[in-house]
């Protein structure tokens, strides 16, 4: 440090606020806060002297230095605090001009290569976050934040976009009240708490927060501040398990599309209705997710402002193969939850990975395919755990102790769940999981022959979600097949179940559902001794599958059938 020229020692205390970063930075920086116009002399010097370290990757370069000297330069800058301060408000400035002039591009189909130039020059921004936060300075926080968001969600940092928020909401606390900054709090609220629902779980906070949002979302007077409150409104209703206001919410997003023709804005509102929809109105529910797939554009609806969550188009695609399973589309289901999850990874978005990785290991169940479900499970469990989504990797361990206890080993597969529905319960979770956890349980139980303990636990899941005196079908298959179980199988209450089991599936248009209930119907009757045993009622539900021959649900009626004819 000693033997360098004056040129050097300064450009050298220059680098020691700078995270790696590209020459144009460095000289922008170095003339405005020093009056170093010309830094390449120098800097070439620092590098042949190995005191800074260029990293070259294609036709881009890089420069930054090793923590030990990092840590002693800035110690020789702290020693003149007015310089010290001048570099960093320069290096703060320009990187906040930096962000705010990639948020067009953010918005528009030039998005990931915005989105890669921010990843490049994330400590520096991260920096220059911290130096305005401290100094109160909302104008620059608002010049950084919306790239960073971006970032953050694009990465699935949702702790990390958490703090940026609590940061922001902090600095405003202290700011002149406003209609702007009004309306910008608003906003980040119920983005925040969208947030904590998506890591932390549901609970009073969050309600709060939400319910805060619901009663301000009227003052919002622009779509630029309404379209994220209704988004996030409508995230919390689905989590809840509220469909009645999350559709009153999709109507009011489809109406803003329509009235701005923004398609951004119609692919979230037909989401929200459809989602509202699922296993209400098949067709209303399925036109709907289609035409959210349909106007999905990956690359561009992405963009919306302090948005978190799955990918619209991976959480549409994953409810239209619920739908579709239910309603025995069973070729277009798997269809539809595959492309869900190939969309999630060409998006390369942990967030929406997990959610489809959960969606597919639960529809594995389904088919019986355990082994492909502990693959899901254990893939889920490793994103979860790498970015530390806790609710992922408790649902991950969900699945595959549902998958091992499939598979034989009872014990294990007994001990995986239970310990996973307990940490669930430790936790803040949105309610819409728990049903179904409670049914996957209880067929865990059921498997490892404690049919009494099944029945308690589909019993409470049934009396979560029944409505109008009407069961989820599925439900009620398995708690008729927990019946036929018990010591003394209750043979009469199990196909009064499996009868209204099939009118509830009729009804609804689940038509894998009624199938299942028939079958299991016919089944018991047949060994009970009983006629009719309902195998015409059972032939005309299988005679309308086109789809999915070699699904087990399927085949065990084909078998049944045979034997009868």
């Amino acid at each position: 440090y000693e033997l360098l020229n004056q040129d050097e020692c300064d450009l050298f205390e220059l680098m020691s606020v700078f995270s790696p970063t590209g020459l144009a930075s460095l000289e922008e920086v170095a003339d405005d806060a020093i009056g170093a116009r010309f830094i390449l002399d120098s800097l070439a010097s620092l590098v042949d002297k190995s005191l800074i370290r260029r990293d070259e990757s294609g036709t881009s370069q890089t420069f930054s230095m090793l923590l030990m000297i990092k840590e002693y330069t800035a110690e020789r800058l702290s020693e003149n605090p007015d310089r010290e301060q001048r570099i960093r408000e320069s290096h703060a400035k320009h990187f906040s001009e930096f962000a705010l002039g990639l948020r067009d591009a953010l918005r528009g189909p030039e998005r990931g290569r915005a989105l890669e130039q921010l990843d490049t020059e994330i400590g520096n921004l991260r920096t220059a976050w911290r130096y305005w936060v401290d100094r109160g300075n909302l104008e620059q926080l608002f010049n950084l934040i919306e790239g960073l968001w971006a970032l953050h969600e694009a990465k699935g940092w949702y702790h990390a976009a958490i703090e940026l928020a609590t940061d922001t909401l902090d600095v405003l606390g202290n700011a002149e009240p406003s209609p702007g900054l009004a309306a910008e709090e608003l906003t980040l609220r119920t983005s925040l708490a969208r947030a904590l629902m998506a890591v932390r779980g549901y609970n009073a906070d969050v309600e709060e927060a939400f319910k805060r949002a619901l009663a301000l979302t009227t003052e919002a007077d622009s779509t630029a501040q309404r379209f994220p409150v209704l988004r996030a409104l409508a995230s919390y209703y689905i989590g809840t398990s509220q469909p009645g206001q999350a559709l009153e919410i999709g109507k009011q997003l489809l109406e803003l599309g329509e009235e701005e023709q923004d398609s951004s804005i119609l692919v979230e509102g037909n989401y929200v209705v459809g989602s509202a929809l699922l296993f209400v109105d098949v067709e209303n529910c399925l036109t709907h997710l289609d035409r959210a797939i349909e106007l999905h554009d990956p690359h561009v609806h992405a963009s919306n402002r302090f948005r978190l969550g799955p990918n619209t188009g991976v959480v549409a695609r994953v409810a239209s193969g619920l739908q579709l399973w239910m309603c025995g589309g069973l070729d277009r289901s798997v269809t539809r939850l595959d492309e869900a999850l190939d969309l999630a990874r060409e998006l390369d978005h942990p967030f929406s990975i997990a959610f489809a990785l959960y969606h597919n290991g639960f529809l594995a169940i389904s088919r019986g395919r355990f082994e492909e479900c502990t693959g899901f499970a254990r893939e889920l469990a490793s994103v979860a755990d790498e970015n530390d989504y806790m609710l992922w990797g408790i649902l991950a361990t969900v699945l595959e102790g549902v998958a091992t206890t499939a598979s034989g080993d009872v014990d294990e597969g007994l001990r995986m769940t239970e310990t996973a529905v307990e940490l669930y319960r430790g936790v803040a979770t949105p309610p819409v999981f728990w049903p179904f956890i409670l049914s996957l349980r209880a067929a865990v139980h059921a498997m490892a022959g404690k049919p009494e303990r099944a029945l308690e636990l589909i019993d409470e899941a049934i009396g979560i979600v029944s409505t109008d005196d009407l069961a989820p079908p599925d439900f009620l298959i398995f708690r008729g097949e927990f019946l036929t179980m018990l010591p003394e199988p209750d043979i009469e209450t199990a196909d009064r179940t499996f009868v209204t089991a099939a009118e509830a599936a009729a009804r609804f248009g689940f038509h894998l559902s009624e199938l299942k209930a028939r079958t299991r119907l016919v089944s018991l009757r047949r060994s009970a001794g009983l006629s009719p045993d309902g195998s015409e009622e059972l032939a005309t539900v299988y005679a309308a599958f086109t789809e999915g021959p070699e699904e087990h649900d399927v085949v065990e009626a084909d078998l049944l059938l045979r034997e009868d004819a």
